[in-house]
């Protein structure tokens, strides 16, 4: 955890002096790779574990504007091996405003594998580092309670993704 907070305030601080960020860089098609942080639970009649790891991800997406929000779509995939949901994949939607050259944004969504499908919900950011690559930051949250077990899942999770204008 400690890393990924370092990581981000690293990349922050240096793409804050480089990149003067407009709505347009926000817009249109992106990919991007991330690396979280998990940390799920599992409560049931005759159990109760926790466990945390970090994993990959990889996003792919689009953005646009609509009056004054910027909306969009994004599709994802986590590497979660030691979740108690195990690898999942999803689609969300997002709505933010870009504040101080900064896109801060909420976002809802379905994701899901194993054991079942279930929504997903998150706040998130992105920040310039440049005209085609932004630096990304979301905290999510989703649960499912199936046949009296109860998986909850909070990730962390920072990366690039990379535009293309």
């Amino acid at each position: 955890m400690k890393i990924i907070a370092l990581l981000a305030l690293v990349a922050l601080s240096t793409g804050t002096a480089l990149a003067q960020s407009k709505p347009k860089d926000f817009l249109g098609y992106y990919e991007g790779v991330q690396v979280g942080n998990n940390r799920s639970t599992v409560t049931g009649p005759s159990m109760d574990t926790t466990s945390q790891s970090f994993y990959p991800s990889i996003v792919l997406g689009y953005n646009m504007m609509y009056s004054n929000m910027l909306v969009g779509i994004e599709g994802f995939a986590d590497y979660q091996k030691n979740s108690t949901t195990g690898i999942v994949a999803g689609v969300t939607f997002k709505a933010g405003k870009i504040i101080n050259h900064t896109l801060v944004y909420a976002r809802a969504g379905v994701k899901g594998d194993s054991p079942s499908y279930r929504p997903q919900v998150g706040l998130g950011f992105e920040h310039p580092l440049n005209r085609d690559m932004t630096l990304s930051g979301i905290v999510t949250y989703d649960v499912i309670d199936m046949d009296g077990i109860k998986r909850t899942n909070n990730n962390v999770a920072v990366g690039l993704n990379f535009y293309i204008h």
